[in-house]
């Protein structure tokens, strides 16, 4: 490699990282607490006690994430929209690994690969999150490039300061998200290629079963309540809310344009893996398989976008690995043409989800503005589900007001007995995500039934997920 080369590497590099920087600093505290990031600040505030029981009966996700928020707590008091500058740079780290691994396959690779990651827009909305899906991404593509560079090191000299990083990174992995365990099960078929000479992969990936022991009984009861109740989605909704989250809502007035994405991604995917096959990424990519059989084992849906993105590096540099191919069989203009065609429709979908609220996260704070332009003292307020008071509490047009409700469907009988001790009250009902709590509506048909409508408001979004509906009820009949 000439220096001229090398430079022009790290100018795509640096170019990549800089895309992915603006897309998760710009404006990254201006945003209204997600529901996520309530319940991270509410658990990572209490003392380590509760902290691990409330993890246990009330999450399905490991406690190590919220022991590190407790533990960024105890030194830094600040407003919760602005811990998000200390997870979103970690997807900065993730574009820098996967730049590093794609290298070995040629400078189109790690190139195409670090911009597909900078942009991601399903995984750049995450980042902009205090929450643990940064960190486990990170810490993912951290081990493998460890784990690959130590491997490379073996036959020519020591690499045991390498594998000791490593085995750091496969203890935290579980205790991040239950899922950092599909990269140790993958990294452990690696090794199994050629055990004599990765042994320390076993060594790591034993450390970290010994080290989650005494947390895998509470796992398993978490499990059972985790990833359930909703029908699968179509086979391309996947796919497309990874890479094209954030698009046009008019591309998907039928399912031909998001079929149509979800295949070019996933050919590109397909071609690129082929062309790693004898490569550490294969059996990175393996995970998605692994995924897909304990789905189909477990009765769970393990395949949703943000549960893949510990893989999408994998992805990202399988594409650029296919890109790579095309250049190498004198297809430059098709090589070109795709890169440009796969990371304009990434563009595209990260702009409007980090510039147009329409295609972001619920916007608690306009949902305030709405509401505290008609309440009035005495006013009670029930929530469907129940977990938007931990946002709004101390907002001004929620602050002083009774709140309640559910958050389970078990939730749905106490919180019909608290309307009903409202009976002189005026009831604002406010919903967002009701197939979690009230999925049968039992809540607001109460309210019509024995309350007269005063007024009715939307927070629209793309997403439903997102919208919140908005209804005022007068004095009970």
């Amino acid at each position: 490699m000439t220096i001229k080369s090398r430079y022009a590497e790290y100018a795509w590099l640096g170019i990549a990282l800089a895309i992915g920087a603006l897309v998760r600093f710009w404006h990254v505290t201006d945003q209204s607490p997600f529901l996520d990031e309530a319940f991270s600040l509410r658990i990572g505030a209490e003392p380590i006690g509760q902290l691990l029981h409330d993890t246990a009966a009330l999450d399905v996700q490991p406690p190590g994430f919220y022991l590190l928020a407790h533990a960024i707590f105890a030194v830094a008091h600040w407003p919760l929209w602005q811990y998000r500058l200390l997870t979103a740079p970690l997807g900065i780290v993730t574009i820098a690994a996967t730049w590093a691994i794609g290298r070995r396959f040629g400078p189109a690779t790690a190139v195409v690969a670090a911009l597909v990651i900078a942009v991601l827009p399903g995984m750049v909305i995450w980042d902009r999150l205090f929450r643990m899906y940064s960190l486990w991404t990170a810490l993912t593509a951290v081990s493998w490039w460890l784990l690959i560079k130590a491997d490379e090191a073996s036959a020519v000299r020591p690499a045991f300061w390498r594998y000791a990083a490593y085995a750091l990174t496969a203890i935290a992995l579980p205790y991040v998200h239950y899922l950092g365990a599909i990269p140790l099960v993958s990294q452990a078929v690696f090794a199994a290629a050629r055990p004599a000479s990765r042994w320390p992969v076993f060594a790591a990936c034993a450390a970290a079963a010994v080290a989650f022991a005494p947390w895998f009984p509470i796992a398993r009861e978490q499990f059972a309540a985790g990833a359930t109740g909703f029908a699968l989605p179509p086979w391309w909704d996947t796919p497309f809310e990874l890479f094209a989250l954030g698009t046009p809502i008019a591309w998907t007035t039928s399912a031909v344009v998001p079929e149509l994405i979800a295949l070019a991604f996933l050919a590109a995917i397909a071609f690129g893996a082929f062309a790693v096959r004898q490569t550490a990424v294969v059996y990175w990519l393996g995970g998605i398989v692994l995924q897909a059989i304990a789905s189909a084992l477990t009765h769970k849906d393990l395949l949703v976008a943000r549960y893949l993105f510990a893989l999408a590096p994998a992805m990202a540099i399988a594409i650029g690995a296919c890109i790579q191919a095309c250049f190498a069989r004198r297809a430059a203009v098709f090589a070109v043409a795709g890169a440009a065609i796969l990371v304009t429709v990434e563009c595209v979908g990260a702009q409007n989800v980090v510039l147009d609220p329409y295609y972001q996260f619920t916007d608690w704070f306009s949902v305030n503005a709405t509401i505290r332009a008609h309440v009035a003292p005495g006013d009670a307020f029930v929530f469907v589900q129940a977990y938007p008071i931990v946002v709004v509490r101390s907002f001004s047009a929620f602050s002083g007001h009774a709140l309640a409700g559910p958050n389970v469907p078990g939730d749905v009988p106490a919180t019909l007995r608290w309307i009903g001790e409202q009976r002189l009250r005026r009831v604002w009902y406010v919903e967002n995500q009701p197939d979690f709590a009230d999925p049968d509506f039992a809540v607001r048909r109460v309210l019509r039934q024995q309350r007269p409508l005063v007024g009715a408001w939307l927070e629209p979004k793309a997403y439903a997920a997102n919208s919140v509906t908005i209804e005022l009820y007068g004095a009970a009949r």
